[in-house]
């Protein structure tokens, strides 16, 4: 009876044991899954920031022409203005 006891308890220390990698192996794929998802956020965060200020340069531009084209609107009607009076 004793053996039989004794067989037992290796048989169920070694499912523990089969048990506690797997779980480990488990627990570490998690891990670097987290990780390269953390970096894929990171990585997508730093586009989002680069297009937001590419998109606030583009407006900034957009604005710059549009205050030239009101100069040179400006202008042409000051120099037209000048030669009718001539």
């Amino acid at each position: 009876m004793q053996v039989s006891s004794f067989h037992n308890l290796m048989f169920y220390m070694s499912f523990f044991e089969e048990f506690c990698f797997l779980f480990f192996i488990v627990e570490e794929n998690k891990d670097r899954e987290r990780n390269a998802m953390e970096r894929e956020i990171t990585d997508l965060r730093g586009q989002l920031s680069r297009a937001i200020s590419a998109s606030g340069e583009a407006e900034e531009l957009r604005r710059g022409i549009e205050r030239s084209e009101r100069q040179r609107a400006q202008l042409s009607d000051h120099i037209e203005v000048k030669l009718v009076k001539r």
